[in-house]
């Protein structure tokens, strides 16, 4: 289960309502994986050694958090990998 929020000015609040997001659309309590701001997060998935791993990246370029998240699972020989969250961006608050 995947959830975040953006807009947020406090690092503490967002990960509580993104905890609190998690929650609500898994009915489970959830685990805080990684923080971002002002950039972009990929997620991805592969099967390493018949267990199913995580991969991600971050990136303040569009589209380019994907492409590393897709090739970390690839150089660790994941196999089947797959998008997970192809690109959720937190743009910078003026």
């Amino acid at each position: 289960m995947f959830a975040s929020v953006y807009g947020i000015g406090s690092g503490y609040k967002a990960s509580q309502m993104a905890l609190q997001a998690c929650k609500r659309k898994s009915g489970r309590s959830c685990t805080l994986l990684f923080v971002y701001a002002n950039q972009c997060a990929s997620i991805t998935t592969g099967r390493v050694a018949k267990s199913l791993r995580l991969f991600y990246d971050f990136s303040t370029q569009s589209g380019q958090a994907m492409l590393n998240a897709m090739e970390k699972c690839n150089a660790a020989n994941g196999k089947d990998c797959a998008l997970v969250v192809a690109e959720e961006c937190s743009r910078p608050i003026y």
